[in-house]
């Protein structure tokens, strides 16, 4: 396979427009025996916020923005892929991608947040992230099934990314200010432009608006000397155009509301497998992608060590288009792929002393709930699509956690509870199901138990940690319900009903995995004068049970 080189520069052009008041202060003249002369006073700054923060006892990674502006992605698996235990897969077409965390490349085994709100989409041969890294302050990895305030499904880790917001962008006394970014690939001749206005027009108020296009044509492959379309990878040039709309209200001191709406728009001609690097026997589709995420945040921070509250709303609403161009399919085909995905997380964390024993007590509430609308058209007229058919998937779940710190050594038991239901709504299958005595819809609960310690060794800098945690997927609308080629349940299971109507029901049980992480850590400070050095080695094992796979005998 040809490789794909890029090369990559940018320029970055901020202005800033200031629309406050500025103090001047008097010069002293030499007859001003008034002068009150202060001493001299060393201030001393540090970074608040490093570029990359790694959890010292969980394996978890963050990048802030100054790590992502300075990687220059263009897209958000650019920023984590060489995280240890992550890998990607597929591209280079920002919707082709697919992460793979510990052994775990499916979307249904990695949870992805966007300011909160669940960016859940499935479809075959297709990454399905629409993310525009531009837009990101922060994108933390986290390795493994250590989530349990995550919800179930992330047996391989959970993507939390955040958006920037006026304040990333105002300076100290600043009202109003605008910032402007030009970047360029040459190989693929990707041109990268970026406008964002930020205001603060009221002191409780801050306003962001940010605008991202990205053009490009086909990437140009080594190891060849002409530049005819024969050195070229076929279809994939880009075009992606990206939104971010976000409001701030600071209600008082304690209270705090905000806002965001992001969109993500490309069009144009694609591989029906965007994961594959050339084009395959699925053949090229005219697509559209509209993706829009609206989240809704509501913070309660009193001076109390009892109350740390939010919420967090989230609503995406994804729309993909085909039309098909050549494949397998029929010329002219359409299919269409809707997701109406809505997303609540309500937690609060107390810190208190119990005993004389420091306490952090996290108590949580999170949902979700998943419309999936498919339907496909042939140039002869509508078919029931069996592939994928339409459904929809809920999850709610209750869980705590509570840290007891007993000095050097830190233990931290977890509970979670969660409740799945999926039903399939495409009308001529449910009736189907029902003709020959099976099921529309299956449902699950389970208690999911954890606990993590750390100790650090007196006066050495180093610390012993272990984990321990459980998790599961339960099977979403295509393991139970699809009929057809792709369905997991062929003929030969000598089973009834499910031998006469070939879907999987509940012959498909929770995907369950037992997880453990042992590690070592060491933490030195000042190693090299203002040098901190932070080394860690983690051995984990990964147990699954009911692989969600096949059934095919």
């Amino acid at each position: 396979m040809n490789s794909v080189s890029k090369i990559c520069l940018s320029l970055l052009i901020s202005i800033s427009l200031l629309a406050h008041h500025q103090l001047w202060a008097n010069e002293s003249s030499d007859e001003d025996d008034d002068s009150l002369v202060m001493e001299e006073i060393e201030v001393e700054t540090s970074l608040l916020d490093p570029p990359v923060e790694i959890n010292p006892t969980r394996s978890s990674t963050t990048f802030n923005r100054e790590e992502i502006e300075t990687r220059q992605p263009d897209n958000i698996f650019e920023v984590i892929e060489d995280i240890p235990g992550v890998s990607t897969s597929g591209g280079p077409r920002n919707n082709g991608y697919n992460l793979n965390i510990r052994g775990f490349g499916d979307n249904e085994d990695i949870i992805y947040k966007l300011d909160g709100a669940i960016k859940d989409y499935e479809k075959y041969r297709f990454g399905g992230t629409f993310i525009e890294p531009e837009l990101l302050k922060s994108v933390e990895v986290s390795r493994g099934a250590a989530t349990t305030a995550s919800g179930s499904g992330a047996l391989g880790g959970v993507v939390e990314m955040e958006t920037k917001d006026a304040s990333d962008f105002l300076k100290p006394g600043e009202k109003y200010g605008a910032s402007t970014k030009y970047g360029h690939r040459f190989n693929n001749d990707e041109d990268l432009r970026s406008l964002t206005l930020f205001a603060a027009p009221f002191e409780k108020l801050h306003l962001l608006f940010n605008y991202t296009d990205r053009r490009s044509n086909d990437y140009k492959l080594t190891g060849r000397v002409s530049d005819d379309s024969g050195d070229r990878l076929p279809l994939s040039e880009t075009n992606p155009d990206s939104l971010l709309g976000k409001v701030e209200y600071y209600l008082n001191d304690d209270m705090t509301l905000g806002f965001s709406y992001i969109n993500f728009k490309q069009k144009g001609l694609e591989n029906f497998d965007t994961t594959a690097v050339t084009p395959s026997i699925f053949g090229v589709v005219d697509r559209d992608t509209d993706d829009k995420t609206y989240a809704t945040k509501f913070l309660y921070e009193p001076i109390s060590d009892l109350i740390d509250f939010s919420i967090t709303l989230g609503f995406t609403d994804t729309d993909v288009n085909e039309v098909t161009v050549e494949g397998l399919n029929p010329v002219g085909t359409v299919t269409n792929f809707k997701y109406d995905i809505w997303a609540l997380d309500m937690k609060n964390i107390s810190q208190f002393k119990f005993n004389g024993i420091a306490n952090t007590l996290t108590l949580g509430i999170d949902g979700e709930y998943s419309d999936r609308e498919t339907s496909r058209d042939l140039p002869t007229g509508s078919i029931d699509f069996f592939d994928q058919p339409s459904g929809i998937y809920q999850q709610y779940g209750v869980y705590f956690l509570n840290e007891f710190n007993f000095g050097n050594l830190t233990i931290t038991p977890g509970m979670r509870w969660d409740y799945n239901h999926s039903r399939v709504t495409l009308d001529s299958l449910v009736d189907f199901l029902k003709s020959n005595n099976q099921k529309a819809s299956d449902s699950f609960d389970i208690f999911l138990p954890s606990i993590s310690s750390s100790f650090r060794i007196q006066n050495t800098p180093l610390t012993i940690f272990a984990n321990y945690w459980e998790q599961y997927r339960p099977p979403k609308l295509d393991e139970y319900y699809t009929i057809g080629v792709f369905n997991r349940c062929v003929s030969g299971i000598p089973v009834d009903p499910q031998s006469i109507t070939r879907t999987c029901g509940d012959l498909y049980q929770p995907e369950e995995s037992e997880n453990y992480d042992l590690g070592l850590l060491m933490q030195k400070s000042n190693l090299i004068g203002r040098d901190d050095l932070l080394a860690k080695i983690t051995y984990f094992d990964t147990s699954v049970d009911n692989v969600l796979e096949t059934l095919n005998s």
